[in-house]
């Protein structure tokens, strides 16, 4: 299955299901995704660039996971541009945040030059 299937079926999949989805790509690809899943009947909570968060915000971050009583209404969508795994492995992520962001993981860094046929405006360079 070629890089852009896989991306489109993905993309699909994330559109369908209100689910926490994870989105490891270049920033401005990873918002351009993010914008093309969104869905207009989901309170989608977007967090840029979410290896950033210090251990706080990702301790309330999972709170919000763990207690959110809109499941179903609300998801959040993550974005970012370095590996989560990695920062897991180092100590510098939370791996329950890790796996409950996990549930749809997009991934979108080596595609050829091309529009995709699904994600609007998303250039993949």
């Amino acid at each position: 299955m070629t890089e852009l299937r896989k991306l489109e079926m993905d993309m699909n999949l994330a559109r369908r299901h209100a689910v926490c989805v994870l989105i490891t790509a270049p920033p401005d690809r990873a918002m351009a995704i993010a914008s093309a899943i969104s869905d207009p009947d989901v309170e989608d909570l977007v967090v840029h660039e979410i290896h950033g968060l210090n251990h706080a915000q990702q301790t309330a971050l999972l709170r919000l996971l763990e207690t959110d009583e809109d499941r179903g209404r609300r998801r959040i969508i993550a974005t970012s541009s370095t590996s989560l795994f990695d920062r897991v492995r180092e100590g510098t992520f939370l791996e329950s945040l890790f796996y409950r962001l996990n549930v749809i993981h997009i991934v979108s860094d080596s595609l050829t030059e091309g529009r995709h046929p699904s994600a609007g405006s998303i250039i993949a360079a």
